[in-house]
């Protein structure tokens, strides 16, 4: 769904820029949750394309 895709970006962006601004570990772990629910999506979409 590229709707979700680009909602993911603005997230990251965000969250990276409040980041940068504030310095802060709740960002930090909010990105490190973005990843791992990306990690899982791609893995539950493209599950041909997971090296395990």
């Amino acid at each position: 769904a590229p709707s979700v895709r680009m909602s993911i970006q603005e997230y990251f962006g965000w969250s990276y820029e409040s980041l940068m601004d504030q310095g802060n570990v709740v960002g930090s772990i909010s990105i490190a949750f973005g990843l791992v629910f990306i990690a899982l999506w791609v893995w539950i979409e493209e599950p041909t394309s997971n090296p395990f």
